[in-house]
């Protein structure tokens, strides 16, 4: 046995001196067979070939007397010989079968080829990780150093310096590295202004100064301050907020940074005009308006009364009739000595245009002081305006109702003051008005308008007609839509044809696979998106746009190498030249914070 072994061995020698095939672990190879014949000089008859173990005993090279060398050449082998042969990923045996090799059988495999340790884990265990000898840098914890290749695995990694730019690092080191960087060199983070989106990133242990990369044109405030970047400045900041009509009360959503139109939700039953108009939703007309408030007085109280969904509520006690001798008797702690207040004590007063204290002064409260104005009220900041400044009376656009002593109006806010209140309803009701208008009010319901007569009217979207009928005016029919308005362009398609899908010179932020960037709002429609980012952290993004993202793919397809994720070492692939998520393999111990976040893992 011993002895095919040495023979089989001898033959494999031959057999790669033949084929040019190295292989490696000959000792498995040769325990293959253990009756393998071994042939020497397999070949095309040349004379005094020697056969170990057959009949021939010849010696050297054609000097042999045994009969085994006078082949024809013919056949490819003989008898029953073996040869070393091996594939791409493994190393085995031909055998001789009718004068032909056989196929090369798969014994060792072939586990220090890096790919066919992977393609066999079953066989070659944990795939080979580099060549014999191979060196590359490598980082550990706070230290840079070099791992060495041995017996395919990579060595630890020497402590030859410092990782001062680690977060910890310099801090874990400080007699080498000084004062701690604030980040990690090299390292990124999103930041903002308060009107734009940007990056800082961290250059010699320091973050920079953030970018102003794009704007942040969801803010009302930043829309009004950067047109450019902007487009026209947005009204609202999305949601919804209660709007009003004439005669109702509704919703209004925040669309593309415009208030779209008022959604009515309710009659406003406390207006009287209302009332009579809606008269099934409101049943009978209220007795009074908005916040309206009239004095009044009970058997022994005068009082004030409020208006709360046209009805009057009831009569407030302010002040005790004093003067009527039963009420006295009746309230003695009111209208006897009984004292107010208690002595010292001291609270917030308003009179007219001020607020102010009132101190308690045996047993009475004082006058109220004028602390400071009320300039939330329009007239007061008119009256004092040395200490109010100019304040308006209103905001632009906003209406409110009013009245005349025969009629029912409204008044409008023009540059902040309310404009004279227009003659609309008159107030048939009242009986001197009723006289005096005989031709508005004449029998029955007094008549708002003449039948036939027309009016030009205006909704949010639209300027319109109403006509006159049976002496009130009709519903608003659009005329005119305001088709320059997105919204009220797709509301009235027959007026406006196509709608447009945003308002000309609107700009918006728009992306593609490889870029961010903005488009334009021309005739109606959004332009092409411009690129103004490119996502350079795709390789092939980087390719595209190498006049925003400089130098093309960090590195090559497949590649792994070791790295750090705040307090976890892993590895990280390259994927279309860029560098992939970092696993967490394993905690970064030798930082304390990392030590004590994770104890469980650093205990062991």
């Amino acid at each position: 046995m011993q002895i095919q072994h040495i023979h089989l061995a001898a033959a494999m020698v031959v057999g790669l001196a033949l084929t040019g095939c190295p292989f490696d672990n000959q000792e498995d190879v040769g325990e293959t067979d253990a009756d393998a014949t071994v042939v020497e000089n397999e070949g095309g008859g040349g004379e005094g070939g020697a056969i170990e173990g057959g009949e021939g005993e010849g010696e050297g090279e054609g000097e042999g007397e045994g009969e085994g060398g006078e082949g024809e050449g013919e056949a490819e082998c003989r008898g029953e010989a073996t040869r070393a042969c091996e594939g791409p990923c493994f190393v085995g045996e031909q055998r001789c079968v009718d004068g032909a090799w056989g196929e090369c059988s798969r014994d060792v495999p072939r586990c220090d080829v890096e790919a066919c340790a992977r393609e066999l884990p079953d066989r070659c265990g944990e795939p080979v990780q580099c060549a014999a000898g191979d060196t590359r840098e490598c980082e550990q914890g706070c230290w840079i150093g070099a791992q060495t290749c041995r017996e395919g695995r990579w060595s630890e990694c020497s402590q030859d310096r410092p990782r001062c730019g680690a977060e910890g690092c310099a801090r874990e080191l400080p007699e080498l590295c000084g004062e701690p960087a604030a980040c990690d060199e090299g390292a990124a983070r999103e930041c903002d202004w308060p009107c734009f989106f940007g990056e800082q990133r961290c250059v010699d242990g320091a973050w920079t100064e953030c970018s102003r990369d794009r704007a942040r044109c969801d803010i009302a405030e930043c829309a009004r301050e950067l047109p450019d970047a902007c487009g026209e400045p947005a009204q609202c900041d999305g949601g919804a907020r209660e709007c009003e009509t004439d005669c109702f009360v509704g919703t209004q959503a925040c669309v593309e940074g415009r208030w779209g139109e008022c959604a009515p939700r309710r009659v406003r039953c406390d207006v009287e005009v209302c009332a009579r108009e809606f008269a099934d939703e409101c049943g009978a007309p209220p007795a009074c308006e908005g916040d309206a408030v009239r004095a009044c007085d009970g058997p022994c109280f005068f009082g004030e009364q409020r208006c709360v969904d046209g009805a009057w509520g009831e009569c407030s006690r302010d002040r005790a009739r004093c003067d009527v001798a039963e009420c006295a008797r009746e309230l003695p702690e009111l209208c006897g000595e009984p004292a107010q207040c208690e002595r010292g004590a001291a609270r917030e007063c308003e009179q007219g245009c001020w607020i102010g204290e009132q101190r308690c002064v045996e047993g009475r409260w004082s006058d109220c002081s004028q602390g400071r104005p009320r300039c939330a009220i329009a007239e007061c900041a008119r009256e004092l305006p040395e200490l109010c400044g100019d304040a308006p009376a209103c905001e632009a656009g906003a209406a409110r109702e009013c009245d005349w002593p025969c009629f029912f109006g409204e008044q409008r806010c023009v540059e902040g003051r309310w404009g004279e209140c227009s003659r609309e309803v008159p107030r048939c009701d009242v009986e001197g008005c009723a006289r005096e208008l005989p031709d508005l009010c004449g029998g029955g319901e007094p008549p708002a308008c003449e039948a036939g007569a027309e009016r030009e009217c205006e909704a949010q979207c639209f300027v319109g007609t109403s006509t006159c009928r049976e002496g009130q005016w009709g519903a608003c029919e659009p005329r005119r839509a305001r088709c320059d308005v997105a919204v009220c362009a797709r509301e009235f398609p027959d007026l406006c044809g196509e709608a447009p899908v945003c308002e000309a010179g609107a700009q918006r932020e728009c992306e593609s696979d490889c870029f961010v960037g903005t488009s334009t709002c021309r005739e109606g429609q959004w332009a092409a998106c411009e690129p103004r980012r490119a996502r350079c952290d795709v390789a092939v993004c980087a390719r595209e746009f190498p006049e925003l993202c400089g130098e093309a793919p960090v590195c090559e397809a497949g590649a792994v190498q070791e790295c750090e994720a705040g307090c976890f070492i892993g590895a990280r692939a390259c994927i279309e030249g860029q560098w992939g998520e970092c696993s967490q393999d394993r905690v970064r111990c030798g930082i304390a914070e990392c030590a004590r976040e994770f104890p469980d893992a650093c205990a062991r």
